[in-house]
């Protein structure tokens, strides 16, 4: 409206109101000057000139953020004036509702309603959390009662619930019905939406009866069933649940009663209550281990024919005895087992059938003449080849000018003739002197001049064998059995002993008073650095 006008003519002037500048804005208020008055457009009459000023105020926007509870309170305030803002709670949505926490932004606290002093645009964001209901009930009514109690709870989201019933008199538990399913009682539910669940009672249940594994036999109240099976069953009945000692599972398999769940007997009364809804045998599988040789008169596997019984995974030891007295020796596994090793191990997750393997062994006898060409040695019988458990006579004859003095190697001694007992290869060495040769002793009472040890007697043996040694002085001496791993299993001398022979019997024990496993031992005898060693064969 500002420009020239005629003098009395009628100038017309206005404003744009309101003028926004992004969160800021200017409210027009009046005019002064040669004009007053809040209208924005306005005329005067020019009588001479003339000018009017607009005046205005400033206000500051508010924004009220929220995704719920119908905000209000937004919208355009004066400077320095107060604005009330508000949500309502809680925000009903069906079962789901929204519960109002805080208000964030230009405005803080608790209350679902506030207000602030607009000295600048500001906004405020509500902030709420999530609630669902779930909703209880007990079916048939009155049958029992719930927890949360009827008709319901409401209860945040992310958050879980434990849900419990308890049956009233004469009725019994028969489990949830609704969005939560299953017999666990009380049970645990994860809440991330509306949730119902029906406590449903009745005065017959469902019980479970099995066994472990399942699949087996089983009796109840008096009838064959195989496991699992469901019974219903009256509130405060009582029945008979029960199962064989030992179930056959097939061919080399059974199964042996371990206990109830409950602890009862094999055969026993339970209760329809409340407290127990199932009720299993534990059964322990057994699988047989079946055992033979191979020929019969070769020997004897252990476990001994026809076999045994054993838990299963369990892991068997297996030794295999030859008949060295028929001149058999073990020549390996047959069937689940194979090799040479002796003894063998099995494990036994299914029924196994092992077969100890014999054959005839010959040994050989090699004879040797110390000094050559002084002697010879008459065998008997003389033979190529030897059998296990044969005994063997040797017979030294001096050649002139000779006299016959010891045994050495797999014999020892001076007594001629000797019997020495075959179970392995055997190495005798005969030892002849000059008839002008002087012997070590200084007279026959004085003892033998030689450091020997005897082939024990009887070899093989069982229960016990007697053991000759001699000693050409007194001094320290040890006589100790050894195992073929070359591990001491009995000490029967150790201390000092006098010159001569002298004589010590095993009884087939170790130190520590176990009877040792059937096989070849060491017996090794010692003294001021002197050791003779010899083989036996204990026996079962």
């Amino acid at each position: 409206g500002t420009g020239w006008y005629d003098s009395g003519a009628s100038a017309p002037f206005s404003v744009t109101n309101p003028v926004d500048e992004g969160n800021l804005r200017y409210w027009f208020v009046n005019w002064n000057g040669d004009y007053s008055g809040s209208a924005p457009s306005a005329s005067v009459v020019m009588g001479g000139p003339k000018s009017v000023t607009a005046v205005w105020k400033i206000q500051y926007n508010l924004r009220v953020v929220s995704q719920y509870g119908n905000p209000s309170g937004e919208g355009w305030y004066d400077a320095g004036s107060t604005a009330a803002f508000f949500v309502t709670t809680p925000a009903l949505q069906g079962n789901t509702r929204r519960i109002f926490n805080q208000w964030t932004g230009g405005a803080s606290g608790t209350s679902p309603g506030g207000s602030i002093t607009m000295n600048e645009s500001k906004t405020v964001q509500a902030m709420w959390h999530t609630q669902h209901y779930v909703g209880t009930a007990v079916s048939p009514p009155s049958s029992g009662t719930v927890n949360p109690a009827p008709p319901g709870i409401w209860i945040n989201e992310g958050e879980t619930v434990v849900l419990s019933a308890a049956p009233g008199t004469g009725y019994l538990w028969k489990g949830w019905s609704g969005d939560v399913s299953g017999m666990k009682n009380p049970d645990t539910v994860l809440i991330d939406g509306p949730r119902s669940a029906t406590a449903q009672f009745g005065t017959t249940s469902s019980y479970l009866v099995t066994t472990e594994p399942s699949g087996l036999p089983m009796r109840v109240d008096g009838s064959e069933y195989l496991s699992p099976c469901d019974f219903p069953w009256a509130f405060g009945t009582t029945h008979t649940i029960a199962v064989d000692s030992a179930i056959s599972g097939g061919a080399g398999i059974r199964f042996l009663f371990k206990g109830w769940s409950d602890g009862g007997e094999k055969a026993h009364l339970v209760t329809a209550d409340n407290t127990t809804l199932s009720f299993t045998a534990a059964m322990d599988a057994y699988v047989y281990l079946t055992t033979a040789a191979n020929p019969d008169t070769g020997g004897s596997p252990i476990p001994a024919p026809p076999g045994t019984w054993l838990k299963k995974g369990t892991v068997a030891t297996l030794y295999a005895v030859p008949n060295v007295l028929k001149g058999f020796a073990f020549t390996g596994w047959g069937g689940s087992r194979s090799g040479l090793a002796n003894p063998d191990t099995v494990v036994m997750h299914s029924p196994r059938l092992v077969t100890a393997n014999f054959s005839v062994q010959a040994y050989s006898f090699t004879v040797q003449i110390d000094p050559a060409g002084a002697g010879s040695v008459l065998k008997s019988p003389e033979k190529a080849g030897y059998s296990p458990g044969e005994m063997v006579q040797l017979t030294a004859v001096p050649a002139g000018g000779y006299r016959f003095d010891s045994w050495s190697v797999d014999a020892t001694g001076t007594a001629n003739p000797v019997v020495v007992w075959i179970y392995d290869n055997k190495t005798v060495a005969a030892h002849f002197k000059t008839n002008t040769d002087v012997d070590e002793r200084t007279d026959a009472t004085a003892g033998p001049a030689l450091f020997s040890l005897e082939q024990n007697y009887p070899n093989p043996f069982n229960p016990e064998t007697a053991i000759r040694f001699s000693l050409p002085e007194a001094g320290p001496v040890s006589l100790t059995v050894y195992n073929t791993m070359g591990s001491a299993v009995r000490t029967l001398v150790n201390g000092i002993r006098s010159a001569g022979t002298h004589q010590a019997v095993w009884d087939g024990r170790s130190d520590g008073g176990s009877e040792v496993s059937a096989g070849t031992y060491l017996i090794v005898l010692q003294s001021v650095g002197r050791m003779r060693q010899m083989k036996t064969v204990f026996m079962k």
